[in-house]
């Protein structure tokens, strides 16, 4: 059913051609209610697809004001009951719907030209660069190993293992612990 069948209204509708979106007071045929028709200028654009899905983030009580909503010659259009303080509908939807959440921005940093991306290798191979005396083992150059051998530690197959004093502190000694003193008995009454 088209919005004309639907409703009366009680002023002429304007020339659509305008910029602004144009209020129409009106009735609801069927009920007899005072209706506004607000007629967004502006066609499909980005701030009206904007407008019209911030009013599905209207809670219950406010969404109960929005009638209908749809196209109307080219233009889309929105009835409502008559809104408190007679607010055109961006008025009205600013104040009781939420911001729709937008993704996170992440700043980017400026790019820095007083920072070297490769570092300048000679500098770093000359700058840690050992000082060496003459006389010195090192300055001699490299010496062939000379390794000297430990000896093997043997262990007696027949010796028990004892533990050791880490073991030794987490062991629960071996004699048993004496038991608790008796309480004293109660006092005759």
């Amino acid at each position: 059913m088209s919005l004309e069948q639907k409703y009366r209204l009680l002023e002429a509708i304007p020339d659509l051609a305008g910029a602004q979106d144009c209020e129409l007071l009106g009735r609801d045929l069927k009920s007899g209610q005072p209706v506004v028709v607000h007629l967004l200028a502006g066609g499909q654009s980005a701030e009206n697809v904007a407008l019209l899905s911030r009013m599905g983030l209207l809670t219950p009580a406010h969404s109960r004001n929005v009638l209908e909503s749809g196209e109307f010659r080219g233009r889309p259009y929105v009835v409502t009951e008559v809104l408190p303080g007679n607010l055109t509908l961006r008025m009205w939807i600013g104040l009781v719907a939420p911001e729709p959440e937008l993704p996170p921005v992440m700043p980017q940093a400026e790019p820095r030209l007083d920072v070297k991306v490769k570092p300048d290798l000679e500098a770093t191979r000359t700058m840690f660069r050992p000082v060496l005396r003459a006389d010195s083992p090192a300055a001699a150059g490299p010496q062939p190993a000379q390794a000297e051998a430990a000896p093997p530690v043997q262990l007696a197959a027949d010796a028990p293992a004892l533990p050791g004093e880490f073991t030794r502190l987490f062991q629960a000694p071996s004699q048993p612990a004496a038991p608790p003193p008796t309480p004293p008995p109660p006092p005759d009454a």
